[in-house]
């Protein structure tokens, strides 16, 4: 009895933790801010990955709701859920994508596939924001909003380097954001 009783008083201090560590992000040293156990991380309001890759290689504009990390980047948008098990859903930058190599990995790059090859089913690919729930949708568009400045010092950036290709990356941008 009394083994049982120590088993599920430390299992709940676990769970407690665990939900601790979910719900409120944990600002670490470098501005890396950990979501979902640590298997999530933000890179200085940069890159969010997880141990595989990127789920959103150069970040615009983030907010947290508890459990979800909804993101605005140069693939576009993204919810994930940063529970253990949790799905994705992306609307992706399909010109973005193009531009990626399938085999690389790392947290400053990503593809569909690779996303594909990490959560399978788990998954959820939309054609724009207009596809997403209201909530989401709003979201969305708020994140849009606040990134704006961000995308436009990024795109600027990219045009000065000439870099052609990715004119097509900032156009289905806003595309799907339509």
């Amino acid at each position: 009895m009394k083994k049982a009783v120590i088993s599920i008083f430390f299992l709940g201090i676990v769970m407690l933790f665990g939900y601790v560590l979910i719900v409120y992000p944990t600002p670490i040293i470098d501005h890396v801010q950990h979501y979902g156990l640590f298997n999530y991380k933000m890179y200085s309001d940069i890159s969010f990955s997880n141990s595989y890759c990127a789920i959103e290689p150069h970040v615009f504009a983030y907010e947290f709701h508890a459990p979800y990390m909804y993101t605005y980047g140069v693939s576009g948008y993204c919810k994930t859920n940063v529970f253990i098990f949790g799905g994705v859903e992306k609307i992706p930058n399909l010109a973005y994508d193009a531009q990626q190599e399938n085999d690389s990995t790392g947290m400053f790059s990503t593809s569909i596939n690779m996303l594909q090859n990490y959560y399978g089913s788990r998954l959820s690919l939309k054609k724009s924001v207009r596809n997403a729930s209201v909530k989401d949708e709003k979201i969305y568009k708020k994140l849009q909003k606040i990134g704006e400045k961000n995308k436009n010092a990024y795109f600027n950036n990219i045009k000065k380097k000439n870099m052609k290709n990715f004119i097509k990356v900032e156009r289905n941008l806003v595309e799907i954001t339509k």
